[in-house]
C-alpha cells in the first residue's frame, strides 16, 4: 500500500498475469509496464493516476475491464495499441493529450467522446479501430495527426464547436481530417440538439 513508483517494463511480457490492482499512491503508469501481458483482462487504477506512458498496455489483447480516472491528463504513444477487447466510450475529463497510435487497432471500440480539454490528437491515434462508428469532438481540439481516424466503418462526426473553430484545426495531412473517412457531420443547433450539416456558406 505504501508503494509510490513502479519502474518501466516491470511486468512486461508476463503472459500469465490476468488481473492487477494498482496501489493508491501510484501516479504514473510507466512505459511498457504491462506490454504484451497477453492474458491481462482486468486492471484497477487509483484516482491519483496522471499519466499513462508509452506502450503501457500495448498488446494486452484480452484487456477489457479498465476504468480510466478523470485525473489522467496524458495517454502516451501506443498506450493501448492492439487491445482488441477494450471497450470504453468516454475518456478522462482532465485529458489534454492523446498520443500517436494510443488506441490503434482497438477493434472493439464502437464510439468515442473526446473530452472538452483535449488539445492534441496524435497520428494514427484511433487508426484500425474498424468497429468505430461515432466520434464526438469539442472545440478545444487544435491539432489532429495524420490517419488519426482511419476507421473503416466510421460514419458520424459530432462537433460541439463552430464551423470557424473546425476550420482552424491543424490537420497533419488530408487523411488526418475525420471527414476523409466519415459520411455525416453534426453540430449543435440553437436548442442544443444535434443537427446534421448539409450546407456550408463560404464567406
Amino acid at each position: 500500500e505504501n508503494l509510490t513508483e513502479i519502474g518501466w517494463y516491470a511486468f512486461s511480457n508476463c503472459s500469465s498475469l490476468e488481473s492487477i490492482i494498482i496501489p493508491e499512491n501510484i501516479t504514473i503508469i510507466g512505459c511498457e509496464l504491462f506490454r504484451y501481458c497477453s492474458n491481462l483482462s482486468s486492471v484497477i487504477l487509483p484516482n491519483k493516476i496522471s499519466e499513462i506512458e508509452n506502450a503501457a498496455f500495448e498488446g494486452c489483447q484480452l484487456l477489457s475491464n479498465i476504468e480510466l480516472p478523470n485525473s489522467i491528463t496524458k495517454i502516451g504513444t501506443n498506450a493501448f495499441y492492439g487491445c482488441k477487447q477494450l471497450i470504453i466510450d468516454k475518456l478522462p475529463e482532465e485529458l489534454l493529450t492523446i498520443g500517436h497510435l494510443s488506441f490503434g487497432y482497438c477493434s472493439s471500440l464502437i464510439r468515442m467522446t473526446i473530452p472538452k480539454n483535449v488539445i492534441t490528437i496524435g497520428s494514427y491515434a484511433f487508426s484500425g479501430c474498424d468497429s468505430m462508428k461515432d466520434i464526438t469532438f469539442s472545440s478545444s481540439v487544435t491539432s489532429i495527426g495524420q490517419y488519426a481516424f482511419q476507421c473503416n466503418d466510421l460514419k458520424n462526426i459530432y462537433y460541439s464547436g463552430t464551423i470557424e473553430s473546425w476550420c482552424n484545426i491543424s490537420f497533419g495531412g488530408v487523411d488526418a481530417n475525420p471527414f476523409h473517412h466519415a459520411s455525416h457531420f453534426y453540430m449543435l443547433d440553437e436548442f442544443n440538439d444535434w443537427k446534421e450539416i448539409t450546407e456550408i456558406e463560404i464567406p
